[in-house]
């Protein structure tokens, strides 16, 4: 629409949206006169209202200008338009409206340009759609320091998923920006650099049909790279270790390896700052493992840790690669009695220590295995806690803290349970998420509560504290 000498558009960036995804609105003024022109900034004035209407009638009207944090007031802000220039402004709409629920809506922006002046937008549709999650991924714990944990989902949108991350810099998981596209089947797994050191690009893979797929995005310090196929000579992958090992580069995008199973061994794809990748090296592994995980160590570089399940006995064996090197030989760390339930592998908060667990079922109750990695040839001696919820229970997510304590997450009488370190007893609980949590994860930062990470079936993707 065309007031005199002045243009204004508005459009959302997709007419669909998932929930808790960034709702990109995206406003355009231009000045088509011969003299300059001032007029109010949308989010840093009063001038802009949305108002949203939903199909069962009910209806939002916002001033994105007034939504100021506590103790401050709103400004306005008029920049100056030269004749035939304009600026656009791309604004996050789900930051301003509630649109926590899915539904069919329209949104109109009102705009007062000037006192005289006033510009009304068409409707614009805008959906919300059903939860439609087919996989989730949390950043590791061990480089994100003290900022939030990076959830990365993927969300089935026809015959395409679409990769969504959320990095933070909200008080709730809201906002998250389409980063990659794939197959909606992909069970992305993420980067982590080595302790210490935070990093927000981040590299990601999958297998899909037998074939590896990688991706790079972040925020903005290096350029994203589209997801593509990683060409591999006799390989046929299974599956990706977690997680992707990125080594820190502040002046390019960071070299990564990838740990791939196939159905003879551990094979190491490292993937170049330029996307291409090369193999690195093969471990033979004893078998399939059941667990399988990844993490960093300052003086042996890349671990990779396997559990197997032996009869009526769990064994826990790694295999170690220097950076830029060729793996070694596996090496067992531990075998004990029971079957295996979950585990974790984890560096401690500096890197010089690597931390394991195993849970393991022992007739009714469970074992609760940690232990310290030894060093090559070595064998481990690991604490064991008993933990007994009763027979109908069953393990969600096993996850170690920076001390390399072991936290459950469990499904026991109904309920999604939290059991603690040193507890044989929830200490949190939630009946509901119990029916409704399609995936779940936990973030353990040190000095920060433990936090769920959720993918609800009904509400979408949420970081919950669990007081």
């Amino acid at each position: 629409m065309t007031t005199p000498n002045l243009e204004i558009e508005a459009r959302l960036a997709r007419e669909r949206f998932a929930l808790k995804e960034r709702v990109g609105l995206i406003i355009r003024v231009t000045n088509r006169g011969s003299e300059m022109i001032h007029v109010p900034h949308p989010v840093h004035s009063t001038a802009l209202h949305l108002v949203l209407r939903a199909d069962d009638g009910s209806e939002q009207v916002v001033t994105p200008g007034s939504v100021v944090p506590p103790g401050t007031v709103p400004q306005r802000v008029s920049p100056g338009l030269p004749p035939g220039r304009g600026w656009v402004e791309d604004i996050d709409a789900s930051a301003y409206l509630r649109l926590d629920r899915p539904a069919a809506y329209t949104l109109t922006l009102e705009y007062e340009w000037s006192e005289e002046g006033r510009w009304k937008s068409r409707p614009l549709p805008l959906t919300i759609s059903p939860p439609a999650g087919t996989a989730l991924a949390v950043a590791p714990s061990e480089a994100s320091g003290l900022g939030p944990p990076r959830v990365l989902w993927v969300e089935r949108d026809g015959e395409v998923g679409r990769f969504l991350l959320w990095a933070g810099g909200e008080p709730e998981l809201r906002g998250a920006v389409q980063v990659a596209q794939g197959s909606p089947d992909a069970d992305p797994v993420m980067s982590a650099t080595e302790p210490g050191k935070s990093w927000t690009e981040t590299w990601a893979a999958w297998v899909q049909g037998r074939e590896l797929y990688r991706t790079y995005f972040g925020q903005g310090l290096f350029a994203p790279l589209p997801a593509e196929r990683v060409r591999l000579e006799g390989v046929q992958p299974l599956r990706v270790v977690a997680p992707l090992l990125a080594e820190f580069s502040p002046n390019a995008r960071p070299r990564c390896t990838c740990g791939v199973l196939d159905g003879k061994g551990l094979h190491l794809i490292e993937l170049a700052p330029d996307g291409s990748a090369a193999e690195r090296g093969k471990a033979a592994l004893p078998g399939q493992p059941e667990g399988a995980w990844a993490t960093h160590h300052s003086k042996h570089g890349r671990v990779f840790a396997f559990a197997f399940q032996r009869g009526d006995a769990v064994a826990l064996a790694a295999v170690r690669a220097p950076y830029g090197g060729a793996p070694g030989a596996a090496d067992q760390w531990l075998e004990v009695a029971g079957r295996f339930l979950g585990g974790d592998v984890r560096a401690s908060a500096d890197g010089a220590q690597t931390f394991a667990g195993v849970l393991a079922a022992r007739h009714r109750a469970w074992a609760r295995l940690t232990l310290r990695a030894p060093e090559p040839g070595k064998h481990a001696e690991p604490s064991l806690a008993a933990v007994d919820l009763g027979a109908d229970a069953q393990v969600r997510r096993v996850r170690l803290d920076a001390q390399g304590q072991m936290h459950l997450l469990v499904t026991h009488a109904g309920k999604l349970q939290y059991v603690p370190p040193g507890s044989a007893t929830p200490t949190w609980s939630d009946e509901r998420l119990a029916r409704h949590a399609r995936f779940a994860d936990l973030a353990l930062r040190p000095g920060v509560q433990p936090e769920l990470v959720v993918y609800d079936d009904e509400r979408g993707p949420a970081v919950l504290p669990l007081r």
